[in-house]
């Protein structure tokens, strides 16, 4: 575990200036899905790519979809509240190589902590505990780039694009079918985390 302040294997510090953002959109692409993250105060985006099954984890989660059982960064979000931890906070603090940093911001019965996450993780344990999502200005500088056509809210249908599910289930908020879940679950099998 980092202190507060440093990158992961590393003794440097990492830029203080932060800002916060919004989960923008999912994109499935040929390197793997990406989430894309908006700067709306400077009209920025940052695009992490990232594996399907935390882009689906993502995206259900945004889509107020679940399972029977709980993913894995739901039982991470339930284990947090059983022992009285709150998530303050994540941040995307480091860029290395074209590979992202991140850390959470936990405070506990203990004090406070701070866990090295990949960014995929700590913004799908985010949304589900409702913590605010930051990246440091240092790699949005680097790696951001200006939002083409402005931070308008996405129109396409993500949840159809990443999964092939029916433009309805999103759109009508409905529980997915049970041939969507079977495709899901497919997913999850073959990357071994079934």
């Amino acid at each position: 575990m980092s202190r507060a302040g440093e990158r992961p294997g590393s003794g440097g510090s990492v830029d203080k200036d932060q800002v916060e953002v919004t989960i923008w959109g999912i994109k499935p692409g040929a390197q793997g899905s990406s989430v894309i993250l908006a700067d709306s105060a400077n009209g920025r985006v940052l695009q992490i790519i990232i594996g399907i099954p935390e882009a689906l984890s993502i995206l259900f989660r945004l889509n107020n979809q679940s399972f029977g059982r709980p993913m894995t960064h739901d039982l991470f979000a339930s284990t947090f509240e059983a022992v009285g931890a709150v998530v303050d906070s994540v941040t995307i603090n480091d860029l290395q190589d074209g590979t992202f940093f991140a850390r959470i911001g936990v405070t506990t019965p203990a004090g406070e902590r701070i866990i090295d996450a990949r960014p995929s993780d700590a913004i799908a344990i985010a949304i589900r505990t409702g913590a605010r999502i930051y990246v440091a200005e240092s790699v949005m500088a680097e790696a951001a780039y200006a939002a083409p056509g402005g931070l308008e809210e996405q129109d396409e249908d993500l949840f159809e694009e990443v999964t092939g599910a029916d433009e309805e289930s999103e759109i009508d908020g409905e529980a997915p079918s049970e041939d969507e879940m079977r495709k899901f679950r497919s997913i999850l099998r073959d990357a071994g985390l079934e």
